[in-house]
């Protein structure tokens, strides 16, 4: 609460009689428009004890209804004390006080904290529980003894640690309870300092917050329950010798007797943010075997056929993706388990940059839950697409040169011809030549050669692809070798979007209607089963395609087309779809096709989609020709 906003009741209570907005913007040498500013912030604090209301224009009056609490609010002002003084510090403060408590508490003590009627706190509490059904907690409440929040204590801490990570715990919210960052910190840096344990910085501060709330839900009286053979399990790992030793500390630090299940808890901390190349917890210290278990390997492997599946990109021959999807699911088996998440600041950042990444994230998040039982959250599969999106970018590097026999049936100088043929039209994509004769295939090494392209067909099998060709090599071979041998990258990216499926005006008025609408057409004018639009409505089940900036990629659940496109709806009213509200809806549909270059796609359509001002020029044209200009300036928007 503004210091002004007692002055303006001060004032009232001095002069007993109504005021003029000049005369109290002179008093308090403020602008009149400030005025009434502060009095909105009185009326606020003074909700249901007294009220400035306007009696003529420019003219307020103080009326008073509860003279003892008007009394107690001005002679015990917070100005000094530090409490909140807006709705959503307030918010944070009750969030705080509640999940740091087991007991119950009156709202005559919370209004009495916060120098604020029973009302306020009433209305403040209403979007206390809107955060708190976010994390499966409601509060309870009953006559006589007041209000206390229920549900499991696992989720009430994941619900302190987030109200703290995001307002500071080192600050205000943190000295109100007796724990500090710091305090917290000096305990685990003296255990971890000469340890083998490395942590990301965010996932770091991350398992210092989480600490820090133990420490508090500890205090309260309120312990992590745990069975037995979980805990026998953990108990045999370094994670919580770890933990052991740093409960050593904080009880000499804080006071406080950890048991052994508080301990594994920690310990599942340590488990679930160490940096990837550390063991799994369930792995003996002294067992050599790599982290990534066959359980996991077998996640991550239908994880990418999913992907595969639904984009008809091909990753699974990619090891280094394999590798890094693998490296992050192993923690995140720990932290799905046990009900945890990792923090990611980039979230929406990756989700804006990387949209296609984003979407084969979520995908292919479908079957970590179903082998955890437990759905990911948006910072997780933040994570995941950045892996994604390094498959993406690297999927456009040049190809390694390959090798290629040529086999010809009509002579030496002929294959010789052809060889010269080869060379000039794909001397950037192929490194040897060699060439025999149909007869001497059988007898041929293949162990360094990567395709053969022959005049007469082959009656010997061979352990490599195989193409036939004329002898001339025709452009017809020319253009179908090229694309065997790098992808073609012809046609910019508009290519994508067909014009016949651009839609400057989409009247429909509920994200069901627009998908309905989209899908039929791409269905009319590409030829495509009807089962697509069931695909489009099945992935958008899954998760809203919505990416903020007013724009939603909806997609099928599995690839249908021949070719890739993207069909335009531009709308004409906004329409809600998901947490975004939504006016520019690109409906994607991909294919296996070889010319389609994911990396283009995927930076051209994140630079159109990211940017605020293109998507207002579309809005504002609604016209083809801009989508193709914007198309065609898509390295500039990405800067």
């Amino acid at each position: 609460m503004s210091d002004r906003a007692f002055d303006i009741i001060g004032l009232f209570r001095q002069e007993h009689k109504p005021l003029r907005t000049d005369e109290l913007a002179a008093r308090l040498d403020v602008g009149t428009r400030s005025v009434r500013r502060y009095i909105k912030q009185a009326n606020s604090l003074l909700s249901g004890i007294a009220l400035i209301e306007p009696t003529h224009p420019g003219v307020y009056e103080l009326k008073v209804i509860d003279e003892k609490a008007l009394e107690h609010i001005l002679n015990v002002s917070p100005r000094s004390t530090g409490v909140p003084d807006s709705p959503e510090e307030r918010v944070s403060y009750l969030l705080g006080d509640l999940l740091s408590r087991s007991d119950w508490v009156t709202l005559d003590t919370l209004s009495q904290a916060l120098y604020v009627s029973r009302r306020t706190v009433s209305s403040d509490l209403r979007t206390v529980e809107l955060t708190l059904t976010r994390y499966g907690l409601e509060l309870e409440s009953r006559p006589y003894r007041g209000i206390r929040i229920s549900g499991e204590e696992a989720q009430k801490r994941l619900c302190f640690a987030d109200t703290f990570f995001q307002s500071a715990l080192d600050s205000r919210g943190a000295s109100a309870f007796g724990v500090t960052m710091e305090s917290v910190q000096a305990c685990v840096d003296s255990v971890l300092q000469d340890s083998q344990f490395t942590f990301s910085s965010i996932n770091y501060r991350n398992l210092i917050v989480h600490v820090a709330v133990a420490i508090m839900r500890i205090r309260a009286h309120a312990y992590i329950p745990m069975e037995g053979s979980s805990l026998e399990e953990i108990a045999d790992t370094p994670e919580y010798a770890a933990a052991e030793a740093v409960a050593r500390e904080l009880a000499r630090q804080f006071a406080v007797d950890l048991p052994r299940e508080e301990i594994a808890y920690i310990a599942l901390h340590f488990a679930g943010k160490r940096m990837s190349w550390d063991r799994l917890p369930s792995l003996p210290e002294e067992d050599p075997s790599p982290l990534i278990s066959e359980e996991v390997w077998q996640i991550v492997a239908e994880m990418i056929e999913e992907v595969w599946q639904v984009y008809q990109l091909d990753f699974r021959d990619d090891l280094e993706l394999r590798m890094n999807l693998a490296c992050h699911v192993v923690p995140l088996a720990v932290r799905l388990q046990y009900h945890m998440v990792a923090k990611n600041p980039l979230t929406e950042e990756i989700k804006a940059r990387y949209p296609l990444a984003w979407s084969m994230a979520v995908d292919g998040s479908r079957e970590q839950e179903r082998h955890y039982g437990s759905s990911l959250k948006a910072p997780e599969i933040g994570y995941l697409a950045l892996a994604f999106a390094l498959a993406i970018e690297r999927s456009d590097d040049d190809p390694p040169k390959k090798n290629v026999l040529v086999v010809c049936a009509s002579g030496a100088g002929t294959a010789r011809l052809l060889e010269y043929r080869c060379r000039k039209e794909f001397g950037a994509y192929v490194d040897t030549i060699t060439t025999c004769d149909a007869s001497q295939i059988a007898h041929m090494d293949f162990s360094n050669i990567d395709y053969v392209f022959t005049t007469v067909p082959l009656t010997t099998p061979v352990p490599v692809p195989v193409r036939e060709v004329s002898v001339f090599l025709d452009q017809s071979d020319v253009v179908g070798i090229i694309e065997l041998l790098r992808r073609e990258d012809s046609g910019g990216l508009i290519r994508y979007f067909p014009r016949e499926l651009f839609f400057a005006h989409v009247h429909e008025a509920t994200k069901e209607g627009i998908l309905t609408f989209l899908a039929n057409a791409a269905i009319e004018r590409v030829h495509l089963p009807e089962v697509f639009r069931d695909l489009v409505f099945e992935r958008e089940k899954i998760a809203p395609t919505s990416f903020g900036n007013r724009v939603a990629l909806p997609h099928p659940a599995c690839a249908v087309s021949c070719a890739p496109f993207v069909a335009v709806g531009l709308l004409d009213q906004p329409v809600s779809w998901g947490v975004h509200e939504v006016q520019a809806v690109f409906l994607i549909s991909f294919s296996n096709d070889p010319t389609f270059n994911p990396d283009e796609f995927n930076s051209g359509i994140a630079a159109l989609l990211s940017s605020e001002s293109a998507i207002d020029r579309l809005l504002e044209e609604r016209k083809y020709e801009t989508l193709q200009e914007l198309m065609g300036l898509g390295g500039e928007l990405s800067q």
